[in-house]
């Protein structure tokens, strides 16, 4: 980090966006009110994937109106999160590239504690904690198990090292990078991550999965505090269903190059066909008996399995590969 020089910017902060223009005007009001010491240099990115709501007028209002934020704004016309993050990272100019969601607010002391993650530990990536704003709306039937699917990120208030598999130590809200990540695993796989046309997900935890591949060390670190602003319509059946269906697709292509999977038929697993019809046996049993909550979880159980049964038979018609930008 010495080596910078004064005029190149330490921390990079890229927010990719489509069409949310008011979340992305509450996002930047408290990045704007955010405290920031005159020896931490950074710069904020905009990158647009091509909204078409007012997104381009308030960036460039808010830059012509003599923001203190460094902010610049990039337009970024092909579809999908994974090739606006991608775009991003060539935009930027720091060591350390931190990115977030357009619907989260941040706490005061986020940017600092981004920098201080990467002085304290000798990580190349690490997972911010991610909470529900207090003006999430949350039905009366909703249980806090869901918050997950809503996009809170949670593991307490301890920094984790962990470099197991199967763990997350964070989610794409609130995320953060140092360069040498992308200089040695590549960007983001553009086969994942939202777009116009899907909701599915997982491009920055393949990219964690990836680092650790290559021996390097990754952690939790709670002290970067996001606030995710969730919308009313997330709260509901319909959407939870959804996440989870998208969710089983994405965890299709994690598992689609995986040793050890067992026999497969139609390209799922043997075993993902006798989970599913207990979790059938299970939802029957739970809605006869008046159990709705339970049978609304084994619900979700099934969407999972059909979101992965449905990219199993999209990945026969079709050949996978892995795009890497």
């Amino acid at each position: 980090m010495s080596n910078i020089e004064p005029s190149t910017p330490l921390v990079s902060v890229i927010i990719c966006t489509y069409n949310r223009c008011e979340s992305l005007s509450k996002a930047l009001q408290s990045l704007e009110r955010m405290p920031v010491p005159a020896d931490l240099i950074w710069e904020l990115i905009v990158i647009d994937n091509n909204s078409s709501d007012e997104t381009p007028e308030l960036v460039k209002a808010v830059i012509h109106a003599g923001t203190a934020l460094p902010l610049k704004y990039v337009f970024e016309s092909i579809p999908g999160l994974s090739c606006a993050r991608n775009r991003g990272i060539g935009e930027t100019r720091g060591e350390i590239i931190a990115f977030l969601d357009d619907d989260v607010v941040v706490s005061p002391q986020w940017l600092v504690e981004v920098r201080r993650a990467f002085q304290l530990y000798n990580a190349i990536c690490a997972g911010g904690r991610v909470l529900l704003h207090e003006s999430s709306p949350h039905p009366s039937w909703w249980d806090n198990r869901y918050n997950v699917a809503v996009g809170e990120f949670d593991r307490g208030i301890e920094a984790i090292i962990d470099n197991r598999e199967e763990t997350l130590i964070g989610i794409g809200a609130n995320i953060i990078f140092r360069r040498s990540a992308f200089d040695l695993c590549g960007g983001f796989r553009t086969d994942m991550g939202r777009n116009a046309g899907q909701l599915t997900t997982g491009e920055e935890t393949d990219m964690v999965q990836r680092l650790r591949q290559q021996k390097q060390c990754v952690m939790y670190y709670p002290d970067a505090l996001v606030y995710h602003c969730v919308p009313a319509e997330r709260f509901s059946k319909r959407y939870l269903r959804q996440h989870f269906y998208n969710s089983g697709r994405w965890y299709f292509l994690k598992e689609l190059e995986a040793p050890n999977m067992g026999t497969r038929v139609l390209e799922v697993p043997r075993w993902r066909y006798r989970a599913v019809l207990n979790r059938g046996g299970k939802l029957i049993s739970s809605f006869l008996q008046g159990r709705r909550a339970e049978a609304f979880s084994e619900q979700l159980q099934i969407a999972f399995f059909l979101g992965y049964f449905s990219a199993a038979q999209q990945s026969r018609r079709m050949p996978h590969s892995k795009s890497i930008n």
